[in-house]
């Protein structure tokens, strides 16, 4: 199959245009339809990342040309990510945005390479993903309290830990307790995830009162999210 018949590059432009038009009035984002929106830029998105993947994984010269650069891919990767306290503008927002997801796409792939993820895996994965995204937002909507500033120090420094910890373990302990550490890093995700859901939810509900929601910042980091779990998810023993 030639890689243009491939659904999701058939989507993608289509989804472009739904989200455009319906996110936007008068060059600004708008409340109206907030909810709406929001899953269509995540849809967008998602559909933008495997596009990506499909292009790289038909093209292996992008994979060979550009897998020795894996590291400043990751550092460009976070200074993109991090330029968005900084950048105000929302076209420049938006190609930022989409050179994050390109690159996340390519490292995604060099993963998968690495690894050896075959089609089966990858659909195991992607079913326990959404068993505990739906857990996830079920939480979030039952449990609002909980979603709140605490929450986050609570998440932030557990990734803190097990990023360090990761690194000690490779480093030292030849990554002897690698599946650990991504099975808890599982869970930090997942925590992630309700408190961006809830977050979500009480931006819908201060847009009611006016104003231009940033539709990106939410989007992204649920994307960030989901890159995460899917990751762990297949280094951990929950997919043995």
């Amino acid at each position: 199959m030639d890689i243009s018949e491939n659904p999701t590059f058939l989507l993608t432009p289509i989804l472009l245009g739904i989200t455009y038009f319906s996110a936007f009035e008068n060059g600004k984002t708008t409340c109206k339809r907030f909810t709406g929106n929001y899953f269509l830029y995540l849809l967008t998105s998602i559909s933008i990342y495997f596009s990506a993947i499909k292009a790289y994984e038909y093209d292996t010269n992008i994979i060979n040309t550009y897998k020795k650069y894996r590291m400043p891919l990751i550092l460009l990767e976070i200074v993109l990510i991090m330029s968005f306290f900084f950048v105000k503008n929302s076209a420049l927002r938006h190609v930022i945005y989409i050179a994050i997801l390109l690159i996340m796409a390519l490292l995604q792939t060099f993963f998968l390479e690495k690894q050896t993820i075959d089609k089966k895996e990858i659909e195991d994965i992607l079913k326990k993903m959404i068993v505990i995204i739906l857990i996830c937002f079920l939480i979030a909507l039952q449990f609002p309290q909980y979603m709140n500033q605490s929450f986050l120090t609570f998440l932030v420094g557990g990734l803190l830990f097990v990023l360090l910890f990761r690194l000690i373990d490779f480093f030292i302990l030849d990554q002897k307790y690698s599946s650990n550490i991504s099975s808890i890093t599982v869970f930090l995700f997942a925590g992630f995830i309700m408190y961006d859901t809830n977050r979500v939810i009480e931006v819908g509900k201060s847009c009611k009162t006016g104003g231009s929601p940033d539709y990106l910042d939410l989007v992204l980091d649920m994307v960030i999210n989901l890159n995460g779990l899917f990751k762990n998810l297949a280094l951990s023993d929950w997919d043995d």
